[in-house]
Order: C-alpha cells, then structure tokens, then sequence
C-alpha cells in the first residue's frame, strides 16, 4: 500500500510519533532447538504528542478499536495524579538525567498499544533524549503472571543519530530479575541490543549463560505513519496482541511436548531474589555502548 500521502501528511504536522511494522523472531539455540516468527506491530510516540493521538484514531484514556492508556506504562513510576511524561520525569529526577529542570528532555514510548481493549507487552522501551542525543533508556519487561520489572540504560557517551536509523546501542551483560520463559534457569544474563526509532528498528535481546547464547529473541520493523488507513490493516491489528499471547502460549507447548527442561515459577522467582536481592524491586541501572 502506498503511504507517501500519509507521510506527507505526518511531516506537514510535524508529528515525530509513527508506527513500526515488522517482525518478532525467537530462536532457542539449546535442546530442543526451536525457531518462530510473528508480524507485529510498535508504536513509537512521543509523549508530548499524546494530544495529537485522537486524530491518528487512536483513543486516549478511554475504550475504542485502538486506544492508548497512560496506566498501562512506566510500573517502575507509580506516582498518583500524574501524567505519564511526569511520572517517567519524577523517577528521573533522582537517576542523575540531566536536562529534567530546564524542560529539554524528550521521552519516546516504543510499545504496543490496546486493540479491542486488550494489550500485551513482553517489553517496552523509553528512549529519554536530550534535543535528538539519546542519553537513556528503560526497559520495562512483563511477563504473562502479570509481573514487571525494569532495566535503566545509562549511555556513556550518549548517542547522537545517524542516517537511515542505523544508531544502536549495546548494554552490558545484565542478571535475569524476572520469570519470563518456565524453560530457562534463573542463573542467566540478558545483553541488549537496540537501535534508535528511525526509518528502520531493531531489538535484539540475549539469554546467555556466561558467553554461551541460550536464547536469541528481537525485533525488526520498517517504519510506517501513525495513523491507521486501509482496511487490510483495520481488520489485521486489533488481533496483534491476542497474536502475541497465543503464540507464546503455543511455542511453549511445542517445547514441552519436545521435552524441554521446565522451571517452575516459584523455584525461580526464588532463586532470582537469592541471586539479585532487591534489584528486584528497584530495577538495575545498566550501563551501554555504541554498538559496533
């Protein structure tokens, strides 16, 4: 489907949220070995711009076939009576971000949103910028039980763009603090791997146990207008995150049934508090790098 009127449009508006379509891959690298893909759909919006959503057709706040709830982001920030933007401002405050007083600070929500009234995030990222400089990142991680945890990623240096979206950043070997997969131990480290929203996006997360890769999971997607037109993708999205649960659901069947090792949440959830205390609760700060 040609987008170029809806470009045009997006530009003319000078709106910097857009809409990332693309492709979710696992691939398992342990016994039993196991790779699958889905389609899936991100949006990337800028939170000064939660006012401009109704006129992509996406509801703020309230129910429709697309809608974006403040309540359902930034777990890590559960600050009473404040809009998204200022509860993600209010956990910075004390992360040592500069740029929060003086108002320069920009925050991109990359995240699925409610279709039919029903959403589900594996992970979401806030990129925290400084005019177009990265500076940070959270990685909020769900799992199906219901639980979150964070990850913030502190950039040392922080990352200026380059063309063609091809700016990422690498973290440093980081400790599982939540049960995500019953079919891996707790005694292993994620690595992320993510690059800036620009015409392209890519996230890439390792399970790792030491160097030895377990796990690769990630994302890739072309960009696309924040509003939603044509009638292929009408009838396509809304069933996207009910997508998304049952392929997990059905991908973990298929490991079970082929005799993959299961862990079950209380051993690990245990387990995780003996190795990483209260980080449980207060998230990791992370620092990252210029990907090579």
């Amino acid at each position: 489907m040609d987008t170029r009127p809806e470009r045009t449009r997006q530009r003319r508006w000078n709106v910097q949220s857009c809409r990332y379509e693309g492709l979710v891959f696992h691939t398992r690298k342990i016994e039993p070995v196991r790779r699958f893909s889905y389609r899936l759909d991100l949006m990337a919006i800028d939170l000064d711009e939660l006012h401009l959503l109704e006129g992509a057709g996406i509801r703020l706040n309230r129910p429709g076939l697309y809608s974006f709830y403040e309540s359902d982001y930034a777990s890590f920030a559960p600050v009473p009576g404040l809009d998204l933007k200022a509860r993600v401002l209010h956990f910075l405050t004390g992360q040592g971000i500069q740029g929060i007083v003086d108002g320069r600070l920009r925050i991109v929500l990359v995240a699925q949103i409610r279709a039919l009234g029903a959403a589900f995030n594996p992970v979401c990222f806030f990129y925290i910028y400084i005019g177009s400089t990265l500076v940070a990142l959270i990685a909020e991680v769900h799992n199906t039980f219901g639980d979150k945890r964070s990850y913030v990623i502190k950039l040392n240096p922080p990352l200026k763009p380059e063309p063609a979206g091809q700016s990422a950043v690498e973290s440093a070997m980081v400790p599982k603090i939540l049960h995500v997969s019953p079919f891996l131990p707790a005694e292993v480290d994620f690595r992320f791997r993510i690059s800036l929203p620009g015409d392209y996006f890519r996230i890439s997360i390792s399970t790792l146990s030491g160097e030895r890769p377990l796990l690769v999971a990630g994302f890739a997607a072309a960009r696309r207008p924040l509003w939603v037109r044509g009638m292929r993708h009408i009838l396509r999205a809304p069933f996207l995150s009910f997508k998304t649960i049952l392929a997990i659901h059905l991908q973990a069947a298929v490991l079970w049934i082929r005799g993959a090792r299961f862990y079950s949440k209380d051993l690990v959830d245990r387990l995780l508090h003996n190795r990483t205390g209260d980080a449980l609760e207060r998230g990791f700060w992370v620092h990252a790098k210029r990907q090579q």
